[in-house]
């Protein structure tokens, strides 16, 4: 479990870049 929570909290803020990403080019 320890390793499912410390990947998260690396890849939501991946994700959140991402998205605001897509959304300055649309």
């Amino acid at each position: 479990m320890f390793f499912l929570s410390s990947y998260a909290t690396q890849v939501v803020p991946c994700l959140r870049n991402y998205f605001r990403r897509l959304n300055v080019l649309s």
